[in-house]
């Protein structure tokens, strides 16, 4: 028995170890995704300052707005036309999603939000600070001087990206990802430049420290903050008559707003004011609520930073909150497993080998009896049955014999009679070995 559970000792050892490995990496996961710092910047997923979750989620406890996060291409929204959409941290080279060929927007992509403002919704695009170039390969910005404050001033390739040929910046995009060529080509051909399809462009100018970005005259009645805090060297340059400013830093637009039909469209080179370090620091609620244009639902997008819903098992269990029932099966399998390598009775190989009469470890032929006699064979009928078993033994049995048979008959008589309380099978039975053992007498060299 205790060879046994030595064996077993290992293995317990093995298994708590293993259960606290497993236990250990989850809740390292666990820390990950409750920093956020695993989702691109801007997202409303992530918690860290560089995210958007708190104001996502103030949005949502203010109990006024009705928020949600879409993580499928825009041609398959099914939001409500009287909402707004806010597209936060965008790359100017804005590709639509991380896995396009091509620098620009699909165009049914594109004619869907076109669609979507003249329905009436909102579009709230916000672009990536300058700073952050070189997270992201997209950018078409090459480094350049930088400025007394540390902060490095960025610069297009050319002054007007829109009016480079068509052709250089197809081969530009097979030169950097060098996918397949017939890939890039339909993709170029599909795609649109945001920056053409609504009639705007960028320009990098110096940006030095501590520059605030002041609202416009037109929009002093609106109730917005007088100034915002710029952390990006981005401005709009080529903007047409349709195009409101509504911050400006030293006469450069930083954010403006365009009518497109019964909805509107509000770019943003700032982004900071969303974040989450800005809702501790910097506050700027009134900016906030002016970037809801009064709408009453939100869509934070995050299929613009390359995060799309899987549609399988484990997102229909999270949908319809079956973790009980996934769990439920989990420790049914698992019970089907041990049932099928642990058996609670012996096999049956074994229990035939065991009646067969093979021997059973640390058990003689002597104990095997007794354990035998004890199931089969009563107290009151022990001397019984030994007598009986003796006179198998000698088989015909002389005078003398005989008559000591019937002397232990009695003797086995007496025992019967006595009380329960008196007795002594041990004792009648020595009786009858005395009277077997004693001498016998010989007469003419046979026993008389």
């Amino acid at each position: 028995m205790k060879k046994k559970n030595t064996d077993r000792l290992p293995v317990a050892v093995g298994i708590g170890l293993g259960l606290l490995l497993v236990a250990g990496v989850v809740q390292l996961f666990l820390l990950r995704f409750a920093a956020g710092d695993l989702y691109p910047p801007y997202s409303s997923r992530r918690a860290d300052p560089l995210g958007t979750q708190v104001f996502y989620h103030s949005l949502d406890a203010s109990g006024r707005v009705r928020v949600a996060r879409n993580y499928d291409p825009w041609p398959q929204w099914q939001f409500e036309p009287q909402s707004v959409c806010l597209f936060l941290g965008v790359a100017p080279a804005w590709a639509g999603s991380l896995g396009l060929l091509s620098p620009g927007l699909p165009r049914d992509a594109a004619g869907y939000l076109q669609r979507f403002m003249s329905k009436g919704g909102r579009i709230v695009v916000t672009y990536l600070p300058a700073q952050a170039r070189k997270d992201l390969e997209a950018w078409n910005f090459d480094d350049s001087d930088s400025d007394d404050s540390g902060e490095s001033e960025r610069k297009p390739r050319s002054k007007h990206p829109a009016a480079e040929p068509d052709g250089d910046r197809e081969e530009a995009v097979e030169d950097e990802t060098e996918p397949k060529p017939g890939r890039v080509a339909r993709a170029a051909r599909d795609a649109v430049r945001l920056q053409e399809f609504w009639n705007f462009d960028f320009r990098a100018d110096p940006l030095p420290a501590g520059a605030t970005a002041g609202l416009e005259p037109g929009y002093a009645g609106v109730g917005l903050p007088e100034s915002v805090v710029c952390h990006s060297s981005l401005t709009f340059t080529d903007l047409p008559a349709d195009w409101q400013t509504v911050y400006a830093r030293d006469g450069c637009p930083v954010v403006i707003e365009r009518r497109i039909g019964q909805g509107s469209l509000v770019l943003s080179t700032l982004s900071y004011f969303v974040s989450n370090e800005a809702l501790k620091s910097k506050r700027y609620p009134n900016l906030l609520v002016w970037l809801l244009g009064g709408r009453t639902a939100a869509v934070f997008d995050e299929y613009h930073h390359g995060l799309s819903e899987a549609k399988g098992t484990a997102a229909a269990i999270r949908r319809y909150r079956l973790h009980a029932f996934a769990i439920g099966l989990l420790l049914l399998a698992g019970l089907f497993v041990w049932r099928q390598s642990v058996s609670l009775v012996p096999a049956a190989e074994a229990r035939t080998a065991t009646l067969a009469g093979a021997a059973a470890e640390g058990k003689g032929a002597a104990s095997g009896l007794i354990n035998l006699l004890r199931r089969n064979v009563t107290t009151d009928r022990i001397l019984d049955v030994c007598l009986a078993e003796w006179e198998k033994a000698c088989g015909r049995l002389s005078r003398e014999l005989e008559a000591r048979a019937a002397r232990m008959r009695a003797v086995a008589e007496q025992e019967k009679a006595r009380p329960r309380r008196e007795k002594d099978p041990v004792r009648a039975y020595n009786d009858m070995q005395r009277i077997l053992k004693e001498k016998r007498h010989y007469a003419a060299g046979r026993p008389s």
